[in-house]
């Protein structure tokens, strides 16, 4: 324990390794720090959700803070994140849902992942305000994806009042999986290194007809949501598209991955 800890620097600071272990059966499994350190990974400490069997591959990129086991004190890996995913590089959008002047803090309903809330105390907004003072629902914000020291729960940082509500993000992929019986299924996102992302009728920009499925291999564009219930990520707003993404196609040969183009 202390001997590895020693080869930390600061708790805090966001390190980086691979995926080198994963264990469906028990949702955990291990990262090879870089530095030649295996760190301890569990399935509820992925600052995204995932269902069971959609866990990073094994050699994906990943970042994280160093933290502890609350019961045994063992080493593990915190806030993880694939690389290039949302962390304190880059900078959330969405407008105050409600303030309370009295408790000094709010909600700020986020726009990528659109419905996702984030806590928002006064002390997290760079330009402070009187107390009374406080930014009216709908004022457009931006800010970091934060945690509480204390509790470790998610909240807001450094955020910032906004001339003007960002447009979110929109992704691109396909559709890999339809359950006509469930009316939903899963699409593969090229915007996010072919993670899949689930998806229901009902999120569909234009309603489908009656009887008609969404074919294997049509092209999408949708919003990152949030389940009202669950807290589970889902394809929102979904749209057909005629982009030609190109997309990763198993080979003939070894099993190599080969790009072709729809």
């Amino acid at each position: 324990g202390g001997a590895f800890r020693q080869g930390f620097v600061n708790k805090q600071q966001r390190m980086s390794g691979t995926l080198c272990e994963w264990n469906p059966e028990k949702a955990c499994g291990f990262i090879m720090c870089d530095g030649g350190k295996k760190l301890f990974a569990h399935k509820t400490d992925f600052a995204r959700a995932f269902e069971d069997g959609q866990e990073p591959r094994k050699g994906s990129m990943l970042t994280f803070v160093f933290g502890a086991d609350p019961r045994s004190g063992r080493p593990r890996a915190q806030d993880i994140r694939e690389a290039g995913d949302v962390g304190s590089e880059k900078r959330l959008y969405g407008t105050i849902s409600e303030f309370n002047d009295a408790k000094a803090c709010g909600f700020i309903m986020c726009s990528n992942p659109a419905g996702k809330k984030f806590f928002a105390h006064k002390t997290e907004f760079v330009e402070q305000f009187p107390d009374g003072g406080s930014p009216p629902a709908g004022t457009p914000v931006s800010f970091q994806h934060g945690f509480d020291p204390k509790s470790g729960k998610e909240r807001a940082t450094d955020i910032r009042i906004e001339s003007r509500e960002m447009e979110p993000e929109r992704l691109y992929g396909w559709v890999s999986e339809w359950r006509s019986e469930k009316a939903c299924g899963f699409l593969i996102c090229a915007s996010e290194n072919q993670k899949r992302y689930f998806m229901h009728k009902t999120e569909f920009a234009e309603p489908l007809p009656e009887g008609i499925v969404p074919p294997d291999g049509a092209e999408v564009s949708f919003l990152r949501g949030v389940d009202a219930k669950s807290g589970r990520e889902r394809a929102t707003d979904i749209r057909f598209e005629a982009h030609g993404l190109e997309r990763p196609d198993p080979a003939q040969d070894g099993g190599d991955w080969k790009r072709r183009r729809l």
